[in-house]
């Protein structure tokens, strides 16, 4: 059995200073603006723990929606190149769930219109993710 709301921790340790719950404040620092750390095993059981909670009904506590639907969390998968987690994430999140679809919108968007030719194409693939599930 999954131990309800891992979700939260997992991404503010993700987040650290960025995260809008500040579970951690103290963690230590973990890689520098030179190497960041990979997170990719643990973006992936987030991922799978999502994929749980939703395949047996159980509803994401309201602090997993703020921190899966954070502008933060969706502009850091894609900055540090997980996008590929970010679209299974917004395909997770988004079906029939109109205030989500909402905000991941408003979080592409945003990334979109910072971003410059080179930097475009990730958020152009989770856009492109997004739409995939609203046909």
């Amino acid at each position: 059995m999954v131990r309800k709301e891992v979700v939260k921790h997992f991404i503010d340790y993700f987040l650290d200073k960025k995260s809008p719950l500040k579970i951690y404040k103290d963690r230590p620092q973990i890689g520098s603006s030179y190497a960041n750390p990979n997170f990719g095993m643990l973006l992936k059981t987030i991922e799978s723990v999502i994929e749980f909670y939703l395949t047996h009904k159980i509803e994401l506590s309201k602090e997993e929606k703020v921190v899966l639907m954070n502008f933060n969390f969706v502009e850091k998968l894609i900055h540090d190149g997980y996008e590929t987690i970010a679209a299974k994430i917004v395909k997770i999140i988004c079906p029939n769930n109109l205030h989500a679809s909402e905000k991941i919108a408003i979080v592409l968007m945003k990334g979109i219109s910072k971003s410059n030719y080179e930097n475009i194409q990730p958020y152009l693939d989770v856009v492109h993710e997004f739409v995939l599930i609203s046909d």
